[in-house]
């Protein structure tokens, strides 16, 4: 059996060259002309006595079994497409999975050697600078050297002394500044890290409180969401008894249903 055929089929039709939409609002064109009449019948409703009620609770149920309907009828109806959707990931997936898996873990392997790589450039760059300091202050000695030589009218070789002095630490300078990982390049590109965010919670507490001073709107949304959970879980009958939650005040409402 061809997987991708209910792609290429909808409802018996042949639909090569038919666009999805259009051979399904024609489908679906008598459960819209029927919609259209409940929409309008309800928007037209009024309850003004107990008969009126009676007859806004008949049209509740009548769109009430359309609504469901439909929904039965667009879940068969794209329950191929679906199912060819989940057979072609699958397949794929089974390929491409490994394939993500291993390069994840060979990225593991370059990062690791880049840290290396950098830490051992950040050692070399220290090692240069502690011996630029040295000499620039020998640097410094030599070029007091130099101006006590003066006085004595020999201070050529002083000064030489301290020029060069002076040059080999401002080389070193630029050596200190120059000292970079060897690069790694492909002919798919570069090797290069990436600065990446990466955070630990260390205190729950300090953070909600940032929270609730700095993003208070979406505390509440998550807050809401998971107290929400938490009451459906403990049930109606538990919430109608009364709970303790601090800063909650839970209640039931009741609300028309048509049974």
């Amino acid at each position: 059996m061809n997987d991708i055929a209910p792609f290429n089929t909808l409802a018996g039709h042949n639909s090569a060259g038919i666009p999805l939409a259009e051979l399904l609002a024609d489908e679906i064109a008598s459960d819209k002309a029927r919609a259209d009449e409940m929409i309008a019948s309800a928007t037209a409703a009024k309850i003004a006595t107990h008969d009126d009620a009676g007859k806004v609770a008949t049209l509740v149920g009548l769109i009430r079994n359309h609504e469901r309907k439909l929904d039965q009828d667009r879940e068969a109806k794209k329950r191929p497409y679906l199912d060819g959707g989940r057979t072609v990931d699958n397949a794929y997936s089974a390929v491409i999975r490994p394939l993500a898996q291993i390069r994840e873990t060979l990225t593991g392997m370059l990062t690791r050697w880049q840290r290396q790589c950098d830490a051992a450039a950040q050692r070399e760059a220290s090692r240069i600078e502690a011996e630029r300091r040295q000499q620039a202050e020998a640097a410094e000695r030599a070029r007091l050297a130099a101006e006590e030589a003066r006085g004595t009218g020999s201070s050529i070789a002083a000064e030489l002394a301290a020029i060069a002095a002076q040059e080999r630490a401002e080389a070193l300078m630029r050596e200190a500044e120059m000292v970079r990982p060897a690069p790694i390049r492909t002919a798919f590109g570069a090797v290069a890290m990436r600065r990446e965010i990466a955070f630990d919670v260390v205190d729950l507490e300090k953070l909600l409180g940032w929270l609730l001073k700095h993003r208070s709107n979406e505390i509440a949304e998550a807050t809401r969401a998971i107290v929400g959970k938490h009451l459906h879980v403990l049930g109606v009958d538990a919430v109608e008894r009364g709970i303790d939650i601090p800063g909650v005040t839970a209640r039931i409402e009741r609300r028309a249903q048509l049974r």
